[in-house]
């Protein structure tokens, strides 16, 4: 895939304050990639430059070979949503999706086409001639999709769109995005500081935080493959342990001055492979239970030590000041630089 996005040293001052600073960075072609943070992160910010809505962005920005820097909003031909529907109360479901077309003076005829196509691929073809006061949540943000991906833009960035929605809605309008860009081919970016989120609908995730990219790769890599502390810790749940820690847990081959991460669901209450060099057998109590429906996450004290470990709900959980036998697998033991 190639850099079909590249932004080289960006930089955004408000007043006296630079929130981003020598910001580069690539992304590829056909792809979604997503922006991830935490809240007053920068990820907005970034967004708003690449559109061009930030005036106070300096910086070179090249979209598909082309340097977009100093063009317009309108001449850039990047689609944006944003977390308000920002719909026209007024005009109907079809014209609301129509309005970019008819200002690019298409003709009847293919205004027809191209909405009807749009509104079949968004699931809301039988609601063309509703008005958005008819509408769900949902369906509103299914609606600014399709206004944006009418106009076949070259990118389209969405800026929290799922935000105001109810868990189980983002969850199935979060799967119909990820149809819809692999159906049309659109390159997107799309911003959240939901980790689930993020990791369910990414090919690639950029992480930022105080307006740096701490990590930029596959959610695989993102998760497997933290390059920091900020990393391992943003990202899922953490045990964080020094090597002479670990020394007192009986895993005495790493460095005692290191620290080290180990994932909650690295950690069981039975053995887990064949290769007994690889796992260690400790004695613990369960100090607290978490109940997550679907999962269960333990802490567990051994030697002054709290652990968190995760299991998936097959059966009651076990109960706090329970003494326990616990496995570390210690070839998911990741080293922090």
């Amino acid at each position: 895939m190639n850099d079909f996005l590249k932004i080289e040293n960006l930089n955004v001052t408000f007043g006296k304050d630079t929130v981003i600073k020598d910001f580069n960075l690539t992304i590829p072609e056909n792809a979604i990639t997503v922006f991830l943070g935490p809240s007053g992160s920068g990820k907005t910010t970034v967004l708003r430059s690449i559109s061009g809505l930030n005036r106070y962005a300096k910086g070179r920005i090249f979209l598909d070979g082309q340097d977009i820097s100093e063009l317009p909003v309108h001449k850039r031909n990047i689609g944006v949503i944003f977390q308000s529907y920002a719909l026209f109360p007024n005009m109907t479901v079809f014209d609301n999706v129509a309005y970019g077309l008819r200002a690019q003076k298409l003709s009847k005829d293919e205004i027809y086409q191209e909405v009807t196509t749009m509104l079949q691929l968004v699931n809301l073809e039988s609601k063309a001639n509703n008005y958005p006061d008819d509408l769900s949540g949902g369906q509103k943000q299914r609606v600014a999709i399709a206004r944006s991906m009418v106009m076949k833009p070259k990118l389209l960035l969405l800026d929290e769109p799922l935000s105001a929605l109810d868990a189980k809605i983002r969850v199935e309008l979060r799967e119909q995005i990820r149809e819809y860009q692999q159906k049309l081919g659109i390159t997107m970016i799309f911003v959240t500081h939901d980790q689930g989120e993020a990791m369910a609908i990414a090919d690639n995730v950029v992480v930022i935080s105080d307006g740096k990219i701490q990590q930029q790769g596959s959610p695989w890599d993102i998760y497997t493959k933290p390059v920091n502390e900020f990393m391992a810790t943003f990202i899922g749940e953490h045990n964080i342990l020094s090597g002479q820690e670990l020394a007192n847990l009986g895993i005495n081959e790493l460095s005692k001055e290191e620290k080290y991460l180990i994932r909650p669901e690295s950690i069981t209450l039975k053995k887990i492979s064949e290769l007994s060099d690889q796992e260690v057998a400790c004695l613990g109590k369960i100090d607290s239970v978490v109940n997550y429906g679907n999962r269960v996450q333990y802490t567990i004290s051994k030697n002054n030590l709290s652990l968190k470990m995760e299991a998936l709900n097959h059966t009651l959980p076990l109960v706090p000041e329970t003494e326990i036998e616990f496995f570390i697998d210690k070839s998911k033991i990741l080293p922090l630089s």
